[in-house]
């Protein structure tokens, strides 16, 4: 299984962007991914977790779902 930073890149392949909002006044911070602008922009939020540390494969099979990022990028066949 990838990492979640592995998973990042790969979604950068389908024309993701990274972003993080930092909530002030606390160590809180939410990353997602972005693809598109305005009202038609696709967000998938990410699991927060640190990049280094390896997904679920329940957790891959989520984020593809809601990302439309084949699961055999990750060598998972579809279910």
């Amino acid at each position: 299984m990838p990492t979640l930073g592995g998973f990042i890149s790969q979604a950068k392949r389908y024309g993701y962007t990274k972003h993080t909002i930092r909530i002030p006044g606390s160590r809180a911070k939410l990353v997602y991914l972005r693809r598109g602008q305005g009202d038609r922009a696709k967000l998938v939020e990410m699991p927060s977790v640190a990049e280094h540390v390896r997904l679920g494969r329940e957790v891959v099979f989520s984020l593809c779902a809601m990302a439309a990022i084949p699961p055999d990028d990750f060598g998972l066949a579809d279910e």
